[in-house]
């Protein structure tokens, strides 16, 4: 539904688990609305993915591309990048119309510079 109205700059997930089942699952921990937060959102996204201070995974609707970002910081526990690099790649088969992958691991690779640079137009 991201890519038909380009209405949804930028959506944040994370993994919840259930601690008596073990079960693990991803949820949407925040969706920002294109009108709420104007032209110039990557430092919000950028934000949001690092606030948590572990792994999490995003998709930014940026120069009319979808680019789903795993952020999987330095100091993030052993167990969530375990987690997150397990569950990705079927994450991102669910997601419809994506067409770039950014892994990032430190704060030059999660940064404004790497998302323009990976959706720039290649005419």
């Amino acid at each position: 539904s991201m890519k038909l109205k380009h209405n949804t700059a930028y959506l944040t997930f994370c993994v919840q688990k259930n601690k008596e089942t073990k079960e693990e699952w991803i949820v949407i921990e925040k969706e920002a609305a294109t009108a709420d937060v104007g032209d110039d959102y990557l430092d919000a996204f950028i934000a949001d993915m690092k606030g948590a201070k572990t792994c999490r995974f995003g998709v930014v609707d940026w120069n009319k591309k979808l680019c789903f970002v795993a952020w999987s910081p330095e100091s993030a526990k052993g167990k969530d990048k375990m987690v997150y690099a397990s569950i990705r790649e079927g994450f991102i088969q669910t997601l419809v119309g994506v067409q770039i992958k950014l892994q990032a691991t430190d704060d030059a690779e999660l940064s404004k510079e790497a998302i323009v640079d990976a959706t720039k137009s290649n005419v």
